[in-house]
């Protein structure tokens, strides 16, 4: 059997997969480089990131990462809008979820003197963070859901595709506030012994207590740059938009050329 080599199939092929692999390969890139910058921004930061008498870069860029993030989220969504295609974009709305109790912590003084009266106020305003993180969680599913509304008719696929972040969310808080718990319900606990416990430490900021706080505000920033790369994917996918219509207008030309023959 003969082989030919067919000049017009190989460029639909070849248009056709460089559309799908850019699509792909460039926002996958450029998310994987942000990701793995990340923690080394830990080496430039100092211990209070608000303290800018002492400057650290990477204070600055956690700050904007963290403040930045809600603001960016929703503007995809809103761009995105006025445009219809909006549904992906609508997580905007679990980004600020998570990010209003991230402020709660903010209240407890820094740099705070471990005092049994500081320590006191960690431990309420802990509380008042989780309590904060369900109800904000609870709120933003149930607004999340109200945005894809209409695709919910078309697939419920789309409410375990939306329920993801914020059961996994809601699953990680319930373990640590179920530890936070365990730990003020000890014999021995108290405000004095755990104001010692802290001032046997150099440094350490009693919001350390608040774990689950730090890896909330690093959700905030992932959920962000997650919905950058999916954005990044549509705009290269609707730039090769004319490679794709290339083919078609090839598919059509070579048929019509076949039935010419």
């Amino acid at each position: 059997m003969k082989l030919r080599f067919n000049r017009q199939k190989f460029k639909i092929m070849l248009l056709n997969s460089l559309s799908v692999l850019l699509t792909g390969l460039i926002p996958m890139i450029i998310v994987a480089l942000e990701g793995l910058y990340l923690p080394k921004l830990q080496s430039h930061m100092g211990p209070n990131i608000f303290n800018f008498n002492n400057f650290k870069y990477g204070n600055l860029i956690t700050l904007a990462l963290w403040f930045g993030s809600p603001i960016v989220t929703f503007l995809f969504w809103w761009f995105t809008k006025l445009s219809g295609q909006r549904y992906i974009n609508s997580f905007f709305v679990y980004t600020i979820s998570i990010f209003i109790p991230t402020l709660i912590p903010l209240a407890v003084t820094k740099p705070a003197k471990t005092t049994t009266k500081n320590i006191a106020f960690a431990v309420f305003d802990t509380k008042v963070f989780f309590i904060t993180l369900y109800v904000t969680l609870v709120i933003g599913f149930i607004v999340n859901i109200y945005l894809v509304r209409n695709l919910l008719k078309k697939s419920n696929w789309w409410l375990f595709i939306i329920s993801l972040p914020y059961m996994f969310t809601s699953f990680l808080a319930i373990s640590y506030h179920r530890a936070f718990l365990n730990l003020t319900q000890y014999s021995d606990f108290s405000y004095r012994n755990l104001s010692k416990m802290f001032t046997s430490f150099k440094q350490v900021d009693i919001r350390y207590m608040n774990s689950l706080w730090y890896q909330v505000i690093a959700f905030v920033v992932v959920s962000m740059i997650f919905l950058e790369g999916v954005n990044i994917g549509a705009f290269v996918w609707k730039k090769t938009k004319k490679w794709r219509k290339s083919k078609k207008a090839i598919q059509s030309k070579h048929d019509k050329t076949d039935r010419i023959r």
